[in-house]
């Protein structure tokens, strides 16, 4: 009895061995570990122009008919306001006549991040805001000189189609505008006084746009 229950024990102890040498290799796989998270979170920065209005003035015709000149300083007249109105802030069916003068200034402001080069183009545009090729400006717009000064003093014009070879001007402004920073720039129209051709533009329509443009500036000069 004892020869057969020796070799059902030594099958038992090597089965013992066989589950002690699993459990041990499956225990080389219960490695250390560790992990590190680095979680991101980008935002890009703002560049948009904020433009105030800061004067104007007007010499249009009255209601008896005479040149009237009004003079306006503006506080905080943002242009992107409901009420904002025209360029000038012309009162609602204002007339023109020869002589009449229109000026306004404006104030660009970065309030925001990033810093820019901006431009102020004057566009002569048809009743719907297309731009008008010279060709095409009524008699009105031949008379009429659209000057832009920057604020260093600088002035551009275009004097009617005389002496212009396109029909918008462009001023670039001369500095960076860094953010908390602001330039300014005026819009001036002048009525040419011209008796040979006034007569032609009575009852005459004319449009312009200002278009104010900024691009980011990435480094400093």
């Amino acid at each position: 009895m004892e020869r057969r229950r020796r070799p059902k024990a030594i099958i038992l102890a090597l089965v013992v061995i066989v589950l002690c040498m699993s459990l041990i290799v499956g225990g080389t796989f219960a490695l250390f570990t560790d992990k590190v998270t680095l979680s991101n979170h980008l935002q890009a920065g703002t560049l948009k122009i904020t433009l105030i209005r800061t004067a104007h003035s007007y010499k249009i015709l009255d209601n008896k008919g005479y040149l009237a000149t009004t003079a306006v300083a503006d506080e905080e007249k943002n242009v992107e306001a409901a009420d904002f109105g025209n360029a000038f802030g012309l009162p609602e069916n204002a007339l023109i006549a020869p002589q009449s003068e229109l000026s306004a200034t404006f104030e660009i402001r970065n309030n925001d991040t990033v810093a820019f080069n901006y431009s102020v183009k004057l566009i002569v545009t048809d009743s719907t805001g297309a731009e008008l090729e010279i060709a095409d400006f009524t008699k009105l717009n031949e008379q009429l000189k659209l000057e832009l000064t920057d604020a260093s003093g600088n002035t551009v014009s275009r004097n009617g189609d005389t002496d212009s070879p396109a029909n918008n001007i462009t001023v670039n402004g001369a500095n960076v505008v860094e953010v908390g920073g602001s330039e300014t720039f005026t819009v001036k129209l002048t009525f040419i006084d011209d008796t040979a051709i006034n007569n032609l533009a009575q009852d005459q329509n004319a449009y312009f746009d200002i278009v104010v443009s900024a691009t980011q500036v990435t480094e400093r000069a």
